[in-house]
């Protein structure tokens, strides 16, 4: 299946859109979690039980991408404590032709890349599995739309 086939993903609260497949190539269907708040909205597709797609997006409200970075981060850190993880630095990085920044995510068994990008009052926060491909393709169709 190529990404012309692929499912589109448009959330009006997100403001943003993306393509993903229904079934991965090894036969798995792609699941979708939303979640939302009054802080929030996220999605977050995944493909149980094999990895294939590990992909979310979130935007949240009234953060600077360094707020959500330090947020984000003591989070984890509590979330994982005891466990053999790291957190990078943020660097800076692009997310749908727009200026962001890049951390990632390491545990001994799997890795993370999240991208954050300011977009007026709102950062997006972009979470993939690196080692995927598919999720890089489908972070390749990702399109603000505001």
């Amino acid at each position: 299946m190529t990404i012309s086939e692929w499912q589109v993903f448009t959330h009006p609260v997100l403001q943003l859109r993306f393509s993903y497949p229904a079934v991965t190539p090894l036969g798995h269907a792609v699941e979708i979690e939303e979640q939302q708040s009054a802080e929030s909205s996220r999605a977050h597709l995944i493909s149980r039980p094999a990895r294939e797609v590990y992909f979310e997006v979130g935007r949240y409200n009234d953060l600077s991408a360094q707020e959500e970075y330090v947020r984000h981060k003591s989070y984890l850190l509590q979330r994982f404590e005891g466990e053999v993880f790291s957190i990078s630095e943020l660097q800076e990085a692009s997310l749908g032709g727009q200026a962001a920044y890049r951390y990632v995510l390491e545990w001994s068994d799997r890795e993370r890349v999240v991208l954050l990008a300011q977009r007026g009052n709102p950062v997006y926060r972009v979470i993939y599995d690196p080692r995927s491909p598919l999720n890089a393709q489908i972070l390749g169709t990702l399109e603000f739309l505001e």
